[in-house]
């Protein structure tokens, strides 16, 4: 009986536990923490990493740069900062997610509501931007733009009522529910990464390709979402590697 119980005893503390999203944990119980360059690397990441990237310091610097001079510069600072904070807030916490350690899992935590913030008022000022004759944007990137904000705050805002619904659900009573809602968190907060964020970027290189961009968004849209569910399936897989 001792023998039993001090097994018993020894499963239990090597329990794989998780106060947020996926931790992992040592023979010790205690989490493991990852290396700063021990994140999720995969090919989707990589990809909407590099289109981020390309888009935030190589294409929007020449369009802004190219438009002088600029109107109502508080307007353009108060649309770009949040921008560029959410989508490399985006990069960051889909690259070291919380099961990767506690001080990754305080940062992705802590930053996640700092780009849920600040999203409404990307939004806002992006549409008056977007809508105001005295910016002369062209109809066609004003309703691409209007799109992928509004999708970018639905998604944001599904994503954050999820993973607060999932801190309130306990797990020994309803396990599958719990898994619904982090699944849920995750697939939103993915949306908005590879589709919403990715939304502007895909219309200037549909631009650049010489594609009317009423014809590529809806082409380039759909497969950014479709990619998604693997995006999850992959960043899942490394979360106790």
């Amino acid at each position: 009986m001792v023998r039993t119980s001090s097994k018993v005893m020894e499963v239990e503390s090597v329990r794989v536990v998780d106060d947020n999203v996926g931790g992992s944990s040592n023979v010790n119980g205690s989490e493991r923490p990852r290396s700063l360059l021990c994140g999720n690397i995969n090919v989707y990441w990589i990809f909407f990493t590099g289109v981020g990237v390309w888009f935030l310091f190589i294409k929007a610097p020449q369009h802004y740069s190219e438009r002088k001079p600029f109107l109502n510069i508080g307007n353009l600072l108060l649309h770009l900062v949040p921008a560029y904070l959410i989508y490399l807030i985006c990069m960051w916490n889909t690259f070291h997610t919380p099961s990767h350690g506690p001080k990754y899992r305080d940062a992705h935590v802590w930053l996640g509501r700092i780009a849920v913030a600040l999203g409404p008022v990307m939004y806002i000022f992006g549409l008056i931007r977007a809508w105001s004759p005295e910016y002369h944007t062209a109809p066609g990137l004003a309703y691409g733009l209007t799109g992928g904000g509004a999708a970018h705050m639905v998604a944001s805002f599904l994503g954050y009522w999820a993973i607060c619904k999932w801190r309130r659900v306990d797990e020994n009573r309803s396990p599958k529910k719990k898994k619904r809602l982090l699944q849920l968190h995750a697939a939103c907060m993915l949306a908005v990464f590879a589709a919403a964020c990715g939304t502007p970027a895909t219309m200037r290189a549909a631009e650049m390709l010489g594609i009317n961009q009423a014809i590529g968004l809806p082409i380039f849209i759909p497969i950014f979402l479709s990619a998604v569910y693997p995006f999850m399936r992959a960043i899942d897989r490394k979360k106790f590697v």
